[in-house]
C-alpha cells in the first residue's frame, strides 16, 4: 500500500545496480618492488569486502598465489575507507583518498592526474601504501546489470525519480549513474550515513523507496518509507526490507510497482461491484419485488465475481 505513495527510488550501487564482481583492470606500480602485489593481496585477502576479493583475485590470476607467506598483523578494516595492516614489520594501507589524508600521505601531482584520468573511466582507484610511502595504484571496476538502464528508463516513465546511494568515490559514482540515466546521485556517503541521506530526502517531502542488498544498505532499508531488499543478498538486507525481491534482477522492482498498482486498481474494482450490487439489489428487497432465493443467488454471483476478478492478478502478466 505504501509503495503507491513513493515519489523516489533510492538505490545502492553495488550488487544493485552493478552485477556486484568488481575486478582490477589496471594494476600500476609505482616503484621497482616487486612484492607489493603479494604483500596488498596477504592484507586484502583478511577482508571479505568486493573490493578485497577483486584485488585477492587479480593476485592469484597474475601468479601472485604466494601472497600466504607472509605473516599479517594488527588487521583493521576501516569503513568507507579501505585496510591497514603490518606487513615484514610494515605498515600497509589499500584504500581511497580519504584513507590517505587520515594518515597525512600526499600524492604526487603525477600521481594525481593519473588517479583522475583512471576515474573519469569510471574506475574506482585504490591506493597502495607501504611505509609512508605510495608504492602502487589499483584500479577497479564493476559493470552495471544489463537491465538496469531499462528499468531506470521505465521509472521516469512511469513518474518516479531515481537516486544513487553509495560510498564510492564522486567521479566514478557520477559516470556511472550518467550511463544508467539516474535523476541525481550521493556518493561518498559512508554506511553509517546513508540512513540519514534518506531520512533528509523525507524531510524535504519525498516518500522514498530503497534498494539495496547489503550489510551496510540495512539502516537505509529501514528507514525508508518501502525498503526493497535483493533476496541475492545479505540475510540482515532481506529482514530489513519491507519487500524481497527473489532474484537480484532490477526488473523485480518495476514487477513490484506494477503488482502494487494493479491490487489497488482491483480492490477499486471489487469496490465498486460491490456497492452496485447493495445499492441496486437492497432497494429492490426492500419494497418486495425479489424473492429471497434470487436475492441468495445475486449474492452468491456478486461474491463470485470479486472472488473471480481479484485471481485475474494470478494470470495478468505483471511488469
Amino acid at each position: 500500500q505504501r509503495l503507491q505513495e513513493v515519489t523516489t527510488f533510492v538505490f545502492d550501487k553495488t550488487a544493485t545496480l552493478t552485477h556486484g564482481k568488481p575486478r582490477v583492470v589496471d594494476w600500476i606500480p609505482l616503484t621497482d618492488d616487486k612484492t607489493i602485489l603479494q604483500k596488498t593481496a596477504a592484507v586484502e585477502n583478511l577482508s571479505e569486502h568486493p573490493v578485497s576479493r577483486a584485488i585477492t583475485e587479480y593476485a592469484k590470476a597474475a601468479g601472485n598465489e604466494g601472497f600466504g607467506k607472509y605473516e599479517v598483523s594488527e588487521f583493521e578494516s576501516i569503513t568507507g575507507m579501505g585496510v591497514t595492516a603490518i606487513v615484514d614489520n610494515e605498515k600497509i594501507l589499500a584504500g581511497n583518498r580519504e584513507l590517505l589524508d587520515r594518515f597525512s600521505i600526499d600524492p604526487e601531482k603525477s600521481v594525481q592526474e593519473k588517479t583522475d584520468e583512471l576515474q573519469a573511466g569510471g574506475k574506482t582507484v585504490i591506493y597502495i601504501v607501504i611505509g609512508k610511502k605510495l608504492t602502487g595504484l589499483a584500479a577497479i571496476k564493476d559493470t552495471v546489470k544489463e537491465q538496469t538502464p531499462a528499468m531506470i528508463r521505465e521509472l521516469h516513465q512511469m513518474g518516479y525519480k531515481t537516486m544513487m546511494l553509495t560510498g564510492d568515490q564522486k567521479q566514478v559514482a557520477e559516470i556511472i549513474a550518467d550511463e544508467i540515466g539516474l535523476d541525481d546521485v550521493l556518493a561518498g556517503v559512508k554506511p553509517g550515513e546513508k540512513s540519514g541521506a534518506i531520512r533528509e530526502l523525507q524531510k524535504r517531502g519525498e516518500v522514498v523507496a530503497m534498494v539495496g542488498d547489503g550489510v551496510n544498505d540495512a539502516p537505509a532499508l529501514s528507514q525508508s518509507d518501502v525498503g526493497i531488499a535483493l533476496g541475492t543478498g545479505t540475510d540482515i538486507a532481506i529482514e530489513a526490507g519491507s519487500i524481497i525481491l527473489i532474484d537480484g534482477n532490477p526488473m523485480g522492482v518495476l514487477r513490484a510497482v506494477h503488482l502494487s498498482r494493479e491490487t489497488f486498481r482491483k480492490i477499486r474494482q471489487n469496490l465498486f461491484w460491490a456497492f452496485f450490487y447493495n445499492v441496486i439489489m437492497l432497494p429492490v428487497a426492500m419494497i418486495g419485488w425479489m424473492h429471497p432465493v434470487i436475492a441468495e443467488i445475486a449474492m452468491a454471483l456478486s461474491s463470485l465475481n470479486v472472488v473471480g476478478n481479484s485471481k485475474r492478478l494470478q494470470k495478468k502478466s505483471i511488469g
